[in-house]
């Protein structure tokens, strides 16, 4: 049997769009395929154990601390501490395949430590949605946007949640050729 790591940074118990999207990819997948779901906590969340298994699936847990995520530096800096937690927890999994869900936007980038095929799963285009008010946030927001969109490139395959993202990333020239 093929293995799945799922990289995710919301999942069960959370009640989230993300964690819909990976609840729907687990009810499917695990029929045919092994799981490794590596996700976090809720924020401030312990649990009783790291790991938790049934059937075939396993559920790994990265414990998140609690932070303010209205700071936007202090939840930048979570989101790219807690991205590369999950992407180094999955390197520690062997996987025929690996889907890379966001809205964590720095999930992109560390990805390119993933070996083997990659899927990402775009529920939003994050990067786009950064305030341009003053030059430092223009400067910001390019860098931000020219990492991304060269990161998109390692991905053998792209899903998106509407025809926007998807025309977004094919005026960018980034789908991959299927």
């Amino acid at each position: 049997m093929k293995t799945i790591n799922i990289i995710t940074p919301h999942f069960i118990p959370e009640n989230s769009p993300c964690t819909n999207r990976i609840k729907g990819y687990f009810n499917v997948l695990s029929q045919e395929y092994r799981l490794n779901i590596i996700t976090l906590t809720e924020k401030g969340k312990k649990i009783p154990i790291e790991r938790k298994e049934f059937n075939n699936i396993s559920i790994h847990y990265i414990e998140q601390k609690n932070y303010n995520s209205k700071n936007f530096l202090i939840r930048a800096f979570n989101e790219i501490k807690y991205s590369y937690k999950l992407i180094i927890k999955s390197k520690q999994l062997d996987a025929d395949y690996n889907i890379v869900t966001i809205p964590y936007m720095f999930l992109i980038p560390f990805s390119l430590l993933i070996r083997g095929v990659k899927i990402l799963d775009i529920r939003d285009i994050v990067w786009e949605y950064l305030n341009e008010s003053t030059k430092l946030n223009k400067i910001i927001k390019l860098l931000l946007k020219i990492i991304m969109i060269n990161s998109l490139r390692q991905f053998n395959s792209i899903i998106v949640t509407n025809t926007k993202e998807e025309n977004y990333l094919l005026n960018l020239k980034v789908l991959p050729k299927i």
